[in-house]
């Protein structure tokens, strides 16, 4: 049985904040996936246009130039974004939960007819 006593406060309290800032993380890894799919998008789109619109003078293609150069740069935003919210996401949320795992008991007594059972993890 496990008694409050074999509880590591202090480490079941920083897993719990390493999984919890693990999950903001991956929050924002899929906000970065969706500005990066924004941008392709927006990047494509005044692409298209801008091949369309050749005969056109150049101040008249000044908005779809700019169109498109903030596509790119909402795509490689959006790509940083999401590789590192994922790859530090899932390192908090791994590492919170092996210290909430290994901050529960560690030994266990418990009775049974014929006396007690020493049971532990290592």
């Amino acid at each position: 049985m496990l008694t409050n006593s074999e509880v590591d406060p202090v480490r079941l309290r920083k897993g719990r904040a390493q999984m919890f800032a693990g999950a903001g993380l991956l929050g924002v890894g899929v906000v970065g996936l969706g500005v990066m799919v924004s941008g392709s998008y927006i990047q494509r789109f005044s692409a298209h246009e801008l091949a369309r619109g050749t005969g056109y003078s150049d101040e008249a293609l000044a908005p779809l130039r700019a169109q498109h150069s903030r596509g790119e740069t909402m795509l490689a935003a959006g790509a940083v974004t999401a590789a590192f919210g994922a790859v530090l996401g899932v390192t908090l949320l791994a590492t919170g939960a092996r210290d909430v795992k290994a901050a529960r008991g560690r030994v266990q007594v418990a009775p049974t007819l014929g006396g007690l059972v020493l049971s532990g993890r290592f």
